[in-house]
């Protein structure tokens, strides 16, 4: 018994907590913090590629973290280490860490994990242009993008493949993410409660088709390049 009394791990002391949390709190920003700090509804936020605080609870924690964040980028890099380099960043500045890598990725590399960007992201219309080239690549071994189901269904496609899209018209027509299932597409145009929700259908040649995605139960294909959307509906 007095044995495992004494191997008790010590509580930290409250004062000495207290004194320490005064201390972060009181503690200056990083310099290179401080030009991704704003103002929002919580209060201040800090929005930086390696660090976000929203709100920001105290400048010393988010000193300490971002060292240690750039410590594991720069460790990641010297280590040839990428995807874990990309999962590093913020999910808004993945595809930002992914595009600075580029080069250095294997073909394999390089489409397993713009895939795993792709599936994870939620801002992709921000950077369309960018995402389009990227899956528009002449890099081999494409079909790493997909697991091996989607990788089935991806092959075995009718050379004409219809597909659908949640949107708002007049604002999101044109983008990459389609879906074999209309039910879907109604979903997503309904989703975030936007006005003038639509479902379009497009039909292309099966070469059209850059890769599917079963794995969010979306029944996601991507689509980089089409002139002609057959019909919409208001939804």
């Amino acid at each position: 018994m007095n044995d495992s009394i004494k191997d008790k791990p010590k509580l930290p002391d409250f004062h000495e907590y207290v004194d320490r949390m005064k201390l972060e709190l009181s503690e200056e920003l990083l310099p290179e913090l401080v030009p991704y700090l704003e103002q929002g509804s919580m209060g201040e936020q800090l929005r930086h590629p390696l660090l976000y605080q929203v709100p920001l609870i105290n400048n010393g924690g988010a000193n300490r973290l971002f060292k240690f964040k750039q410590e594991s980028v720069e460790k990641a890099l010297a280590e040839g280490l990428w995807r874990q380099y990309v999962w590093l960043h913020e999910r808004p500045y993945r595809l930002d860490a992914f595009v600075e890598i580029v080069d250095k990725l294997s073909d394999r590399q390089y489409w397993e994990l713009l895939s795993a960007i792709w599936t994870d992201t939620e801002n992709s219309w921000q950077n369309l242009n960018v995402w389009r080239e990227l899956f528009k690549s002449e890099r081999e071994h494409k079909r790493f993008m997909m697991d091996e189901l989607s990788y089935h269904v991806y092959k075995q496609m009718p050379e004409k493949v219809t597909v659908w899209r949640g949107c708002q018209r007049g604002v999101n027509e044109i983008g990459l993410s389609w879906t074999f299932d209309k039910d879907k597409a109604k979903f997503f145009a309904k989703r975030l409660d936007k006005p003038n929700p639509i479902v379009i259908q497009l039909t292309v040649d099966k070469e059209k088709v850059v890769a599917v995605f079963l794995d969010r139960n979306e029944q996601e294909v991507i689509i980089t390049d089409y002139s002609v959307i057959d019909t919409w509906w208001d939804v």
